[in-house]
């Protein structure tokens, strides 16, 4: 295997990609090209993995300071390296969200956050971590994301679509209103299968919904709206 076999090239930099648990993937990039981030300065990505949502985050906003965490060591230490690799000057420490503290307020969280609550669980340890709530639940999520955050900051993720309503309930809770939602389709006129939702504390008002679908047909055409979205990110794009 070639050196190059353990990276994922974007246009502008590109990652390695061998030993965060978490591998990068549709969701992540989606969801980093998305969050719109124009106005945050202090920008916090939740189980970093890879890096890959922080690393899109500051090519994007070049002056935010961006800060990373993750509680695997293994997708710690491959976030540093891609950091590193690519000179982007970006904050990571190995925690997790429970047990990070900051003294300053994020204008914006963004996470790829674990999403399966109640399904079987892999034998894989470290996947379990990343893809079910057994280390991080919705509630924990946003109890700390609500005291990390400034008085109307933002949070911005991934989730199934079935995980709508009981995640909206849950960010009301803490007191964040949802400003923008996006309903993800793999395949055109197919099921939902993500949502990807903005919050904002403090936030009451009319809700923006949109739609996307990834692909036009099962020959693997990508669909307009998606190649935009992803345009200054994917090389074959």
């Amino acid at each position: 295997m070639s050196e190059d076999a353990t990276f994922f090239q974007f246009k502008h930099f590109k990652l390695r990609n061998e030993n965060a648990v978490l591998k990068i993937n549709t969701d992540g990039v989606l969801l980093g090209a998305w969050c719109n981030i124009t106005e945050a300065r202090q920008i916090l990505d939740v189980g970093t993995g890879s890096g890959v949502i922080a690393i899109i985050i500051a090519h994007k906003a070049p002056n935010a300071s961006v800060t990373a965490i993750d509680i695997d060591l293994e997708s710690f230490v491959e976030a540093q390296c891609n950091f590193k690799l690519n000179n982007f000057n970006i904050s990571c420490f190995h925690k997790s969200l429970q047990n990070f503290f900051s003294p300053i307020n994020f204008d914006h969280i963004i996470s790829n956050l674990p999403f399966f609550d109640k399904s079987t669980k892999s034998t894989n340890y470290k996947m379990n971590i990343s893809k079910h709530t057994c280390n991080l639940n919705h509630e924990d999520f946003w109890q700390h994301s609500s005291r990390l955050t400034s008085k109307q900051g933002k949070v911005s993720v991934i989730i199934p679509f079935d995980n709508n309503t009981n995640f909206d309930l849950l960010a009301k809770k803490y007191g964040f209103g949802l400003t923008r939602q996006m309903d993800v389709c793999g395949i055109k006129n197919g099921p939902i299968i993500r949502s990807l939702k903005e919050y904002q504390k403090q936030y009451d008002s009319e809700v923006k919904f949109d739609n996307l679908y990834i692909r036009e047909d099962k020959t693997g055409r990508f669909g307009d709206a998606y190649r935009d979205m992803c345009q200054d990110l994917y090389i074959k794009f």
